[in-house]
């Protein structure tokens, strides 16, 4: 029988871990555990978003191995039609560069939307 994926939820980067160099502690610590795919968002914290994904570009998240999920970052109180081809290029774009890494591809996964549109 083989183990359950674990995925290491990081909207929480930014407050428990405030500091790159915490950042790559805490990394450090899901590769000995065998953990290489985290969850964040643009919003991530929600008292500081784009924390969470500029920690984990400072920190080379990505270039250490660790796939990561992002969210497009369209306003959840936006207008109906706010997800436009425009919008979720630029929030890719914006995600990929803090990120670190110059497309999505293995070692960057993107692409979630939460609500309605």
């Amino acid at each position: 029988m083989s183990h359950p994926k674990l995925i290491f939820g990081a909207g929480h980067l930014g407050m428990s871990f405030p500091t790159t160099a915490e950042t790559i502690e805490l990394l450090r610590y899901l590769k000995s555990k065998n953990i290489n795919h985290i969850d964040t968002a643009r919003r991530y914290p929600s008292p500081k978003p784009g924390l969470s994904e500029k920690l984990l570009g400072e920190s080379k998240a990505a270039d250490s191995g660790f796939i990561i999920d992002t969210k497009i970052n369209i306003p959840a109180n936006g207008p109906s039609g706010s997800l436009t081809q425009e919008n979720i290029l630029e929030s890719m774009e914006e995600s990929c560069a803090t990120l670190g890494v110059k497309q999505v591809e293995f070692g960057a996964s993107i692409v979630v939307r939460r609500r309605a549109d």
